[in-house]
């Protein structure tokens, strides 16, 4: 191209790319003021027409003029504000910006929110919490999981709801409220690590199934079969083998658990030789274990188990055939454990 006739044509197009920033910037500040002004209403539909009217504006320095009203705004306004940043972060371009937001020198945007889960109001506590979700900065992990070792089970509950959508690791920072929790907090973060399948933190869980509350025992036993790998299977053997009759089936569970990830033979052998150590009055607690194994050989066990067995051990084979009914892939197959159950 023309050096000469580049130079025109920058001519040309400055004054117009000048006056569409202009423009722009003339609407944002528009938008920003009708906002602040709205946030200052006590018509809640005033303020959701501003914030309607203001997010197609919606940049860095709107938002850092937002974030200086809500630091002084009443609890209703706050949670209009929060509840207007979780949307605004639906976006992928707002939601970096609103990570990296700086209100003032030594003041970043994640700090002003997390200041807003120390208000005694519930609403605005619960609109924080949903707004550090959507902006998923990784310093909000640690804020949100140390309200677990809040005594206000309803903060507890913010923060579980909170964590449980949070996208980012969250184990760790669980894993270590949950021993200075109450019990409201220890629950939450057992079933936090389940719903995440936080194996590396598996200890964290058994370590509360020697907790003195029934219910966060409870909720550990629970909390067992999503965080248990194959490394942990002689270990649930030998605690099933020992346990109370109401934990059996959650440790059940946790040892079938264990072995998901083996293929059918491998489990079939790690089953059948626990089955041995265990003796003739315990081996019936691995019946359902040896039913999910997939192994051909499972089904002649349990035959001879349901055939000959003791009361105990006949149950349990009972509901192990029902479990290889259900996996059955042949017609004979089914036939004959129906046959063998209706006797």
């Amino acid at each position: 191209m023309n050096i000469r006739y580049f130079y025109l044509l920058l001519f040309l197009l400055l004054p117009g790319t000048f006056a569409s920033v202009y423009a722009q910037n003339k609407a944002e500040a528009a938008a920003t003021k009708q906002l602040l002004a709205a946030l200052k209403s006590p018509d809640r539909t005033q303020r959701a027409t501003a914030f309607e009217a203001a997010s197609p504006y919606a940049d860095t320095p709107m938002y850092i003029d937002v974030y200086k009203a809500m630091i002084k705004a009443k609890p209703e306004v706050k949670t209009d504000i929060l509840q207007w940043i979780t949307q605004e972060a639906a976006d992928l371009e707002k939601k970096e910006k609103l990570q990296r937001l700086e209100i003032k020198f030594d003041l970043p945007g994640t700090q002003v929110l997390a200041n807003q889960l120390k208000t005694p109001d519930n609403h605005v506590k619960e609109a924080a919490a949903q707004a550090m979700t959507a902006i998923g900065h990784p310093d909000f992990i640690g804020v949100l999981s140390g309200m677990l070792s809040s005594p206000d089970n309803e903060e507890v509950t913010i923060a579980q709801k909170a964590l449980s959508t949070f996208p980012g690791d969250i184990d760790r920072a669980v894993a270590r409220a949950i021993p200075q929790a109450a019990d409201a907090g220890k629950i939450a973060g057992l079933e936090l690590l389940a719903e995440r399948r936080a194996n590396a933190n598996v200890h964290t869980v058994f370590d509360q199934l020697k907790s003195a509350s029934p219910a966060v025992r409870k909720a550990a036993l629970v909390a067992l079969k999503d965080v248990v790998s194959a490394k942990d299977f002689t270990l649930l053997a030998g605690m099933l083998e020992s346990a109370e009759e109401d934990a059996i089936p959650y440790l059940q569970q946790a040892v079938m658990a264990s072995l998901d990830v083996q293929d059918p033979a491998t489990r079939f052998d790690a089953v059948t030789r626990r089955m041995i150590l265990a003796g003739e009055n315990k081996k019936h607690l691995y019946y359902t274990a040896l039913a999910t194994t997939g192994a051909p050989d499972a089904l002649p066990l349990l035959t001879t188990a349901y055939q000959n067995g003791q009361p105990l051990a006949r149950e349990a084979a009972r509901e192990a055939l029902q479990i290889v009914l259900e996996k059955a892939t042949t017609d004979d197959e089914r036939a004959a454990i129906r046959q063998l159950l209706e006797e």
